[in-house]
C-alpha cells in the first residue's frame, strides 16, 4: 500500500509504502455506553463495502468491470473487517490490539 503521491508541502502525508495486511471500514459510535468492535467481513460484503467506498470509472463499461474484478481479488487477498470504534483513545489501542 502507498500513501498519496499528493501529499503536497505541508510535511502532514507521505508516499511511502508499507505491506497491506487488514483492511477496517470505519463506524464512528457516540460515546454513551458503546465499546469498541471489530466485526470480520466475508468476501463477497466486502467487495461490496470496498466497492461503495471508491471512486470508480462509472461511466467506462470495461474500467467499471476492472474495478469491480480488482476489488473483489483485494477482498479475498485482504482479511477485511468493520471497525466499530468510539472516538477516544481507547480506539487506536483497539486497533494496536488487533
Amino acid at each position: 500500500m502507498f500513501g498519496t503521491p499528493w501529499h503536497g508541502d505541508a510535511g502532514i502525508a507521505s508516499p511511502d509504502s508499507a505491506p497491506l495486511s487488514d483492511i477496517y471500514l470505519l463506524e464512528h459510535l457516540n460515546k454513551d455506553g458503546n465499546k469498541n468492535e471489530i466485526l470480520p467481513m466475508q468476501g463477497g460484503l466486502a467487495a461490496a463495502e470496498l466497492f461503495a467506498r471508491s471512486f470508480v470509472p462509472r461511466h467506462c463499461g470495461e474500467s467499471l468491470q476492472f474495478a469491480l474484478s480488482f476489488l473483489q481479488r483485494v477482498a479475498q487477498a485482504v482479511p477485511c473487517s468493520t471497525f466499530r470504534f468510539v472516538p477516544d483513545e481507547t480506539a487506536v489501542e483497539a486497533i494496536r490490539r488487533a
